[in-house]
């Protein structure tokens, strides 16, 4: 390989943030796990089209490309090279060098394009918009384009809307949720939604606001508004589940809820007394004892990632602050002047706030669950002192087996298809605005033993989800533990074997589909990239802190605005 492009190999890897991407030098095309460089006998040119090809790799997401993608061969070739320029846009924008150089490929592309306008108008047709999209065209349907660069779903959607008014024929490929349903109402799963829904359907059914047990009443248990520590709200919300028929092939029943009377969302310290607390807590600490050093290693390992990520600047003309050399002469021919000073500003760290969702059934007790414990600690540590707001929630249900939902259906009749029949209990460990200190305690309940019992994974991610979009933080992301799929004896023998699991997909499917909140899953000693997209599975808890901090350092370093 020539010098040149060993150069280029080693800044395409840095680019595209894959350093373990393999690099080949071709006359164009696409390899999975393999960033190809177009070659050409110029090398500013080349650098170009290593430039385009690293920028492709780092904010393309085949999947998502993949779902919108057109079924015609015209509209194909114009919706791949939209795709290209969108994430050419977001490497420019991040290196203006490299933006300087895909500037020469982007004028190099349209000459060329304009060469065979007759041979191959759908190219010069996209190459035409492409340099639209680059100038900032003033058309309605153009500066829809440049307004979505940051969020390839959407983009893809005003794409197939440009390429219908170009095109007639473009059509995109079926996908999970029409497009226009996902760019306009992302939040199907919500209250508002629900009742939006209800309103312009005249066959949907009437909402029974009564505590009466409601046979296969489609409601979800309580949702809080922000709980603090020291006490427990006691504000309910009721929400409707939207699960369609043409979501499943195999046609799953609707989800419902026997009643949500006996669910509870609580704050932790009202599970145990102060002193079982206390007690628990150092449990706990001695359990950390063991993986003190490693814990360290990983915490400054995150911190120091988070940090780097922060920009700092000088202000400068100050009265006060460290002596600016370059403004002493000031000083020297007129000793009034004061504004002689300079001070260093830090940026804030992008605003940023964390829900980090634990499984608390019984199949984590042990080992497992005091890892997870252990490693949701050090991480809301290590966050908050990045200035990133932190959430810990933990789910379960109150009882074994149904308990008293249970007992409620078998004193209706046991009517057929009854829905979820067990309690929820949802726990606050730490509220997003809580200080870790203040928090600290509560992440001992973990260990408090008759907590851990069945997992209801579908409502337990709708509730952290509708907790983290309330949020004001422009980011924010979910990161959800589990071990396996969702398990609740009563509701599973009385529905069907896949019942919580084609909840679970139908609200990560929704979640999935909304651009403000990034999803993320950690399975253990299970697969669960079954359910969730972006999944990691770990076949051995202890390695468990190092993958959430892995997992976490991805998503930070991931550009999204």
């Amino acid at each position: 390989m020539q010098t040149h492009e060993k150069a280029l190999e080693s800044c395409v890897r840095v680019l595209a943030n894959s350093p373990k991407a393999a690099v080949i030098f071709a006359q164009g095309g696409y390899a999975e796990n393999t960033i190809v460089v177009e070659t050409t006998t110029e090398h500013i040119l080349e650098r170009g089209f290593a430039d385009a090809a690293a920028f492709f790799t780092r904010y393309h997401a085949p999947q998502t490309h993949a779902q919108f993608r057109p079924t015609t061969e015209a509209a194909r070739l114009i919706f791949d090279r939209l795709e290209q320029t969108r994430t050419e846009m977001l490497g420019a924008q991040q290196f203006e060098g490299a933006g300087q150089n895909m500037a020469l490929v982007q004028a190099h592309r349209l000459q060329q394009a304009q060469k065979t306008t007759t041979e191959n108008p759908s190219l010069a047709m996209a190459e035409s918009l492409c340099h639209s999209l680059l100038l900032g065209d003033s058309t309605p349907l153009i500066q829809a384009l440049r307004e979505t660069v940051q969020n390839q779903a959407v983009f893809a959607e005003k794409s197939i809307v440009l390429l219908e008014s170009v095109l007639p024929t473009a059509t995109p490929q079926p996908a999970p949720k029409p497009a226009e349903e996902q760019a306009d109402n992302p939040e199907i799963l919500t209250q508002d939604a629900a009742a939006d829904a209800a309103s312009s359907s005249e066959d949907a059914p009437p909402t029974n606001q009564s505590d009466k047990p409601q046979q296969g009443t489609p409601t979800a248990g309580q949702d809080l508004a922000e709980a603090g520590m020291a006490e427990e709200s006691a504000e309910n919300t009721e929400v409707t589940f939207d699960f369609k028929e043409e979501d499943s092939p195999a046609t799953p029943k609707p989800y419902a809820v026997f009643t949500t009377q006996f669910d509870a969302t609580c704050a932790a310290n009202t599970l145990a007394t102060a002193e079982e607390l206390l007690a628990l807590r150092h449990q706990l600490d001695a359990k950390m004892k063991e993986y003190q050093q490693l814990i360290s290693i990983l915490a400054h390992r995150l911190q120091r990632r988070l940090l780097s990520l922060q920009q700092r600047k000088w202000s400068f003309d100050l009265e006060e602050g460290m002596i600016d050399a370059s403004r002493l002469p000031r000083l020297i021919t007129d000793y009034a002047q004061t504004a002689i000073f300079k001070q260093e500003e830090e940026s804030p760290f992008i605003h940023t706030v964390v829900t980090l969702l634990l499984d608390n059934s019984g199949s984590m007790r042990g080992r497992p669950i005091a890892i997870t414990a252990l490693a949701a600690d050090i991480l809301a540590q290590t966050l908050e002192r990045c200035g990133v707001k932190v959430e810990i929630l933990g789910f379960t249900t109150k009882s074994w087996k149904g308990g008293k939902i249970y007992g409620e259906w078998l004193k209706a009749g046991k009517p057929l298809n009854p829905g979820r029949l067990n309690e929820l209990l949802h726990i606050i460990y730490k509220a997003a605005d809580m200080p870790w200190q203040r928090s600290r305690l509560n992440l001992g309940l973990m260990l408090k033993d008759g907590l851990l019992k069945e997992n209801i994974d579908g409502e337990a991610v709708l509730w952290a989800y509708q907790r983290l979009k309330k949020r004001n933080e422009p980011r924010k992301i979910l990161l959800v533990l589990s071990d396996g799929a969702p398990v609740d004896d009563a509701t599973l023998s009385n529905n069907g074997g896949d019942y919580l699991e084609n909840h679970l997909r139908t609200i990560i499917k929704q979640i999935e589909h909304d651009p403000r909140i990034e999803l993320s899953a950690i399975g253990i000693g299970h697969d669960v990239s079954r359910y969730y997209t972006n999944a990691i599975t770990l076949q051995n808890s202890d390695t468990l802190g190092e993958v959430m901090t892995e997992q976490l350092e991805k998503l930070f370093v991931t550009e999204r605005f």
